[in-house]
């Protein structure tokens, strides 16, 4: 016979795993992960200041800056696991003579890290022998030791340069400068040679300084910006790298010339299909993000547009940088130079639409970021394996931590009797450094079709059953927080194992996607012949139905309160064990109480 004490632990246990289904810590936003700030003339590191551009090596263990004010290009031994780097070596610019790369601006890394081509000028002002003029330059590097050996120069008919890009082949080079566009042939030595010139009076119509270049991921295209009011589309031959004007739109989607517009940047989905741009209105200090569709023949069509004016503080544009997409399609990022702050926007795959979801600031109290860490960025890239950003911004260089390493793992029971209920958790570690976003987790197999509860506590939080698919969705888990999803089960009246694959995905980039899926298999065994164990299986049974839902339910519309945690087990008292039995008696009277409050 059972006692008394036993069925009341039963129902007492079995009645908070249906209230308390699932759990969450609250931790304060941490949009990216800081990894280090390199600025001029501190902690022994000279050469870095007016930073104007940073790259990294194809192998992601090099970096390589260059300074504008110092006439210098830097060599950073980089750890790709961290993310940290260390200065290795400066190639600088003769101030005297005038000999050597000076006033450096633009970087371009060749796609098989052969060479490093560098942009600024040679070359003294004011000289009639060596006069101060533009110049490529090509270096070859040391695939080993990272370090640079010069090889040519190409300083005839490319004028300034706003923007450089390379074609995925490694042949041509593209210079978006005053005026129009250069076309520069790079041979497989790493020769330069100029080969067209794109002027704004033919090609680009409505186009005065190129400010930005984008190249379609298939090649075909390259999207060019000015700072006048349109944006162009060319044609570009894979074989000479020459480019054909095809049409252009202007920036704000009319048919009709509205001047005052400034274009300051493009960036492009990874599937082709969506461009994004940074424009300056004519009627406001500030600057608006818009969204265009990109067609099969590269033709633009305007989608929407983001205004900073009804925007909350955080996620306002005066300055933004160029905007870089996440490898997988699923963020978008960039830099406020005026604002100091780096912004991370969620976007739609298929629409291709923008939410914002965070800012990290300078001088932040959670990461301690220093100050002039975005201040008057110049230019932002991913590293090779798209988990690290590398700023180059005007005290140096600010490297941030993109990826969110979310640890899924569970806690079921290894066996179950037939045609009773079971339980189960599904943790969610967010181990940082950056918040997880748009977290999806699926659920398929067998041991899906006695599913009675699943529950999400978040306000946006939610599970959805589809047969034997259950897809349950968090809309963020902050760095260092973890949420603990609560399954209750049926077990059939068969022997087969029951089976649960768990997959799980995210808008940010995991490091460890080993920790992303898991397989739980739960083993039902027959009712034991004697009469204690059939009836105990019985009131298990029973008490546990009660306590569960026959549908999955989603706490998202209870969720204005936490759950509130289990109390702990009562003393016992002096006078025997009835003691303990009453107090839970009472404790599931004041929990049933507050249920029906709600």
């Amino acid at each position: 016979m059972l006692s008394t004490g036993f069925i009341l632990r039963t129902i007492y246990t079995s009645f908070l795993f249906s209230f308390l289904l699932i759990s969450a810590s609250y931790i304060q936003a941490t949009p990216v992960g800081f990894v280090e700030s390199l600025q001029d003339g501190k902690n022994g590191l000279n050469n870095l200041n007016c930073t104007d551009a940073a790259v990294t090596s194809p192998d992601d263990k090099f970096i390589y800056s260059s300074s504008y004010c110092d006439d210098a290009l830097n060599i950073f031994t980089r750890d790709p696991i961290t993310g940290k780097n260390s200065l290795l070596s400066s190639i600088v610019g003769n101030e005297t003579t005038g000999e050597g790369l000076r006033s450096v601006q633009w970087l371009v890394m060749h796609p098989n890290g052969k060479y490093l081509f560098a942009f600024g000028k040679t070359g003294l002002p004011a000289s009639s022998t060596n006069e101060y003029r533009s110049t490529l330059y090509t270096y070859e590097r040391d695939m080993t030791t990272g370090l640079l050996t010069y090889k040519s120069e190409l300083n005839n008919g490319i004028g300034g340069a706003w923007n450089i890009r390379i074609s995925a082949d490694g042949h041509y080079l593209y210079i978006g400068r005053q005026g129009g566009i250069e076309v520069i042939q790079v041979s497989g030595n790493g020769v330069l040679t100029h080969v067209q010139s794109v002027p704004k009076t033919s090609a680009l119509r409505n186009s005065s300084d190129v400010q930005s270049l984008v190249l379609s991921p298939d090649n075909k295209y390259f999207y060019v910006d000015s700072e006048s009011n349109s944006i162009s589309w060319l044609s570009r031959d894979p074989v000479s790298g020459w480019l054909t004007y095809v049409g252009e739109i202007l920036a704000d989607g009319a048919t009709t010339v509205s001047a005052g517009h400034h274009i300051k940047s493009l960036g492009r989905s990874n599937d082709g299909k969506h461009l994004y741009a940074f424009i300056d209105p004519s009627n406001s200090n500030e600057t608006v993000l818009r969204h265009f569709a990109v067609a099969t023949d590269g033709s633009l069509t305007f989608v929407d547009e983001i205004l900073s004016t009804s925007a909350s503080a955080g996620e306002k544009f005066y300055c933004p940088s160029e905007i870089l997409v996440s490898a997988n399609d699923r963020l978008v990022y960039f830099i406020d130079g005026c604002a100091d702050n780096f912004q991370v926007w969620l976007r739609d795959t298929t629409t291709g639409s923008l939410k914002y979801v965070g800012t990290e600031v300078e001088e932040s109290t959670v990461d301690n970021i220093p100050r002039a860490s975005f201040s008057q960025i110049n230019n932002i890239g991913f590293s090779k394996d798209g988990h690290f950003a590398i700023a180059a911004v005007n005290a140096g260089v600010t490297t941030l931590n993109l990826t969110a390493d979310v640890v899924l793992t569970n806690n079921f029971q290894k066996s179950v009797t037939v045609k009773t209920n079971y339980s189960g958790a599904i943790t969610l570690t967010n181990s940082g450094p950056s918040d997880a976003h748009d977290i999806e987790i699926t659920l398929t197999g067998n041991a899906l079709v006695g599913l009675k509860t699943a529950n999400v506590s978040l306000p946006q939080g939610s599970c959805n059953q589809n047969a034997v698919t259950l897809i349950c969705k968090l809309p963020s888990l902050p760095s260092k927080a973890v949420e603990t999803i609560e399954l209750i089960l049926q077990a059939p009246d068969a022997l087969d194992p029951l089976q649960i694959n768990v997959v799980k995905t995210q808008a940010e980039i995991d490091p460890d996607t080993q920790t992303d899926s898991a397989q739980i298999i739960v083993q039902p065994v027959a009712v034991a012949a004697s009469s204690s164990s059939s009836a105990q299986s019985s009131a298990l049974q029973s008490s546990s139905t009660q306590s569960s839902s026959s549908s999955v339910q989603s706490f998202a519309a209870q969720s204005s309160s936490a759950p509130q945690a289990a109390p702990p087990p009562p003393e016992k008292s002096g006078g025997g064990s009835m003691g303990f039995e009453w107090l839970l008696i009472l404790s599931l009277f004041g929990v049933t109480r507050k249920l029906k409050n709600k």
